[in-house]
């Protein structure tokens, strides 16, 4: 069964993402470095070894404990008010915070948050939106059961993404990359709001330099830039016009799809 991502993420694919599974052929591996919202991950058949990745800590911490304590962090949530102090209190990056604690507050951040974006500003409740409000936010805690049920074999990395990239790949495995875009095809919204940037002219470099070198399949997203073309030459691109919201201004971009078979 598909699913939808279990909260929002910056640059996450939920609508995208069984597309992006439909890219993917038939593999006993499947890695995802840059998970976030492991959305494609989700959306996808399970296959007989999954690994999911983040640099983020509290998010990692969120789908550990989601896979290994789920009543208890679904217990957590309905326990949990919608209310300004309660998201002002769920501070972030708490290393010395249980894992549940940490996966609690992760919880607030993404579903009491404006766009659902852990960090931002608390948005009042709304009865527009799926999550953002106390019914909502309730309901959609009572769903994660079966995005637990999901996680229950996969294994879940808080580590450098091209080290395990390395590690994993082989001619069985199949890996979905969302990276941090580069930051020079981003706009002035899309600043700093990666937990860690990578830097232009050497990781991004690196990146495109193992992914030729890989055995596996490739699905790779980002936006369209000389440095990606020139290094994808002989990838597949696929492009698809997205809509972007920065404060009251809404602009389309066009981002894209490379895949190396």
């Amino acid at each position: 069964m598909a699913l939808r991502p279990p909260f929002q993420y910056y640059g996450a694919k939920g609508r995208l993402a069984p597309f992006l599974a439909s890219l993917l052929p038939k593999h006993e591996v499947y890695c995802e470095p840059f998970a976030g919202s492991a959305a494609v991950f989700f959306a996808k058949k399970p296959a007989k070894i999954e690994t999911i990745n983040d640099i983020n800590g509290d998010l990692v911490a969120f789908m550990r404990t989601l896979r290994d304590q789920p009543r208890a962090l679904q217990r957590a949530i309905q326990l949990t008010p919608y209310a300004r102090e309660e998201h002002k209190a769920a501070k972030l990056g708490d290393t010395t915070a249980s894992d549940l604690e940490r996966a609690r507050r992760w919880w607030i951040q993404c579903s009491q948050s404006r766009s659902g974006e852990a960090g931002a500003s608390w948005r009042r409740p709304t009865s527009r939106t799926r999550v953002n409000n106390p019914v909502g936010a309730k309901r959609a805690g009572a769903a994660l059961r079966w995005h637990a049920a999901r996680l229950r074999e996969a294994f879940i990395e808080n580590c450098d993404a091209m080290e395990l990239i390395a590690r994993m790949d082989s001619p069985q495995t199949a890996f979905y990359l969302d990276p941090p875009y580069l930051r020079s095809t981003r706009n002035a919204a899309g600043s700093g709001r990666y937990v860690r940037e990578m830097d232009e002219d050497d990781e991004h470099v690196r990146l495109l330099d193992l992914l030729n070198s890989c055995q596996g399949t490739i699905v790779l997203s980002g936006y369209q830039s000389e440095l990606y073309d020139k290094a994808l030459a002989g990838w597949r691109r696929i492009d698809y016009r997205v809509r972007q919201t920065a404060s009251d201004l809404r602009t389309h971009a066009v981002e894209s799809i490379w895949v190396n078979r």
